[in-house]
């Protein structure tokens, strides 16, 4: 349950600094009951103080008092994370394997759970081969970017229906510097995607969500993108029409990629096997839940 929300009238801290910040933060995010409270209140003033690294903040002089905006950005921004405004949201950035992508409101965050996704697929490519890869959905730009990077004989086309993830991908994948490999294209699946083209691996991370789990789902889950969660009543809906329309965009000895939801990876597999695909592999993620399967054409 969250707690009321405290005017920041009534916080009365003599010294404003770091220390006494952060301790603050880590105090009010507890009682609201926000898992890890020390370190989201690090990120918070990492980010209203521009630093770096978490670590900076214990480099700095603890005798410094702050500037009145940056404290009371700070509170504003403690009692908005103590609300369930995802930590990701307010800091404006992700971390996904080795990069800090931006990420804002209405755009999906990348979960950990995803780097499975890519590690797996990078495991089947190989060195110095010049593949063509379809990312649907690509949200921040995470899997493409992801895979330009480590595969640099990639050629990606990523897809979206959003604007706003279009906007974000672009912008990640040119601070990363592989934005010459990526052809971001606003699409729902393969809507837009020319008949003729076709690819060496599909890979996406799209909506599974069941309507009967929505209810469940965490105030901070609730705040990202609709569009991007819900995958229809049984929250198969996206795999289904994937499966379905994939053969006519794939080459031959070709992938596919698949991240699912918690218990799906059968259902999945069965799916895929029904489309005439072949060899499904299910991988699990850091939890050991079955997270990934891929399958070749």
């Amino acid at each position: 349950m969250v707690l009321p929300k405290q005017s920041i009238e009534n916080k009365i801290i003599k010294r404003t600094t770091v220390g006494t910040l952060l301790s603050w933060g880590e105090r009010f995010l507890a009682r609201s009951g926000i898992s890890s409270p020390l370190f989201c209140s690090e990120e918070i003033l990492r980010f209203v103080l521009k630093k770096r690294k978490r670590s900076d903040l214990y480099l700095s002089d603890d005798t410094m008092v702050l500037q009145k905006a940056q404290v009371n950005e700070f509170y504003s921004l403690v009692e908005r994370r103590g609300g369930r405004y995802p930590l990701q949201y307010i800091t404006q950035e992700v971390g996904f394997l080795d990069f800090i992508l931006k990420v804002h409101d209405g755009v999906f965050i990348p979960r950990p759970e995803t780097e499975i996704l890519v590690t797996e697929t990078l495991k089947r490519l190989k060195d110095g081969v010049r593949y063509s890869v379809l990312d649907i959905g690509t949200g921040t730009g995470n899997i493409a970017l992801s895979i330009a990077q480590y595969a640099p004989h990639a050629h990606i086309c990523a897809v979206d229906i959003s604007d706003d993830a279009l906007r974000v991908a672009h912008e990640n994948a040119t601070r990363v510097g592989v934005s010459k490999q990526i052809d971001f294209k606003k699409s729902d699946c393969f809507l837009n995607i020319e008949r003729g083209r076709t690819f060496d691996l599909i890979i996406s991370n799209p909506p599974y969500i069941a309507r009967s789990e929505f209810s469940s789902l965490e105030d901070e889950v609730r705040a990202e993108p609709y569009a991007a969660l819900y995958g229809g009543g049984d929250g198969l809906d996206f795999y289904r029409h994937i499966v379905k329309e994939a053969p006519l965009f794939l080459n031959r000895r070709s992938l596919l990629s698949l991240e699912v939801g918690a218990g799906q990876a059968e259902a999945v597999k069965t799916i895929l096997t029904n489309g005439n695909f072949r060899n499904s592999e299910i991988y699990k993620d850091y939890s050991h839940c079955n997270r990934v399967v891929i399958a070749e054409w």
